[in-house]
């Protein structure tokens, strides 16, 4: 790849990120939602098969959890205690047979 194709990707991915991490500390929402499409179009851009374009960027989105829970388990963020008290009430809810 060229320097000019190189910057053209950088820029629209950074602003992805930048975006998805606005968004996430503002609406506690995951940011998935910014981060899969950049992905796909960024793929798409590179001439990737678009039938497996949207895997590869929820994988991606997916593999990006496990470093971020691992990081907040050692810096105290997971309360073991809570965790037991959803796991119990998720399995008092559960409506499926």
């Amino acid at each position: 790849m060229d320097f000019s194709t190189l910057t053209t990707l950088i820029i629209p991915i950074s602003i992805g990120g930048i975006l998805s991490g606005i968004i996430a500390g503002l609406f506690g929402v995951g940011g998935g939602i910014i981060l899969v499409p950049s992905i796909v179009f960024t793929l798409e851009f590179l001439n990737y098969d678009q039938s497996i374009t949207m895997h590869i960027a929820v994988a991606t989105s997916l593999a990006l959890i496990i470093p971020t829970a691992i990081s907040s388990s050692q810096k105290g963020s997971l309360s073991f205690s809570k965790l037991i008290k959803l796991t119990d009430a998720s399995k008092r809810f559960n409506f499926s047979k």
